[in-house]
């Protein structure tokens, strides 16, 4: 008797953790970037579902009504504050799910008319020391979520912090050591690398809108000053939009795929091409 009690026991118990561990929850993110942080803690609890690709415009980017109707099936949307989040806040308000959080814990309004793109850099992600804050959001939610799995989250989060830490440390000791102080980039959505680096960004456009003669003037002017010799630019039409400043300036091109889905390889890449 005591020997069938213990085996029927058993399989509760089995069944039980299997479940547990089959347990997977749908997450919305606006861009691939965040995908990175969210698995990173996650793991195989969750199933990401990503808003816009990596190589279309964001900043001209409107979800369809399709788009947005299966992003309505997820459990929890991490918003970062890109263009067309307005519509997916509206979207899911009316449906009274996903549950909207801020991956980055702050308003990450993004409006090219009336910011300054320096000012307010939201491209976080290419920032070791904000993948962890992203990743930290995603740990607390997934703990309210799935309070069971609570160890895991947390043993997944530090190991995620530890790989950011150690991509930071690398980055500025190559840098110092090859003594860049400055990285220069077409549209200005690499401050957020250049403040944890510890180096200082330059920027062609401004505020979203093109270049005027004067601002590629006093580029031109701060390149050579500082012998820069390598222009960042994204893979979304700005190698085609800086042809002729790449010309004027003697400088380099460098496409990064500013939106990949890796974004401690994307900070290792740039800071690779910046110490060639």
């Amino acid at each position: 008797m005591k020997s069938n009690v213990a085996q029927i026991f058993g399989v509760i118990v089995a069944f039980f953790c299997g479940s547990l561990k089959a347990i997977v929850l749908d997450v919305g993110v606006t861009i691939p970037p965040q995908q990175e942080p969210v698995v990173a803690v996650m793991g195989t609890n969750v199933n990401v579902h990503v808003l816009i690709e990596g190589n279309q415009n964001p900043h001209f980017f409107k979800p369809g009504a399709k788009r947005l109707a299966e992003l309505s099936d997820c459990e929890i949307y991490f918003t970062i504050g890109f263009p067309g989040e307005e519509n997916v806040e509206k979207k899911f308000a009316s449906n009274g799910r996903p549950v909207l959080v801020s991956m980055v814990g702050r308003a990450t309004a993004h409006n090219h008319e009336h910011e300054n793109c320096e000012a307010t850099d939201i491209h976080y992600w290419t920032s070791p020391i904000e993948l962890k804050k992203m990743a930290q959001s995603v740990y607390r939610e997934a703990c309210r979520l799935m309070p069971a799995q609570e160890e895991y989250f947390k043993s997944n989060l530090q190991a995620y912090e530890k790989r950011c830490d150690q991509v930071l440390e690398e980055s500025r000791a190559a840098l110092s050591k090859a003594g860049v102080k400055h990285i220069l980039s077409f549209h200005p959505a690499l401050g957020n690398y250049a403040s944890a680096m510890g180096i200082s960004q330059l920027a062609i456009e401004k505020d979203g809108r093109a270049p005027t003669l004067k601002v590629v003037a006093a580029v031109v002017t701060e390149t050579r000053k500082h012998n820069i010799k390598k222009l960042f630019v994204q893979n979304t039409g700005e190698a085609e939009q800086s042809k002729m400043i790449v010309d004027r300036l003697g400088a380099t091109p460098i496409v990064i795929q500013l939106l990949s889905i890796e974004p401690l390889k994307l900070i290792e890449q740039i800071t690779a091409e910046l110490v060639k």
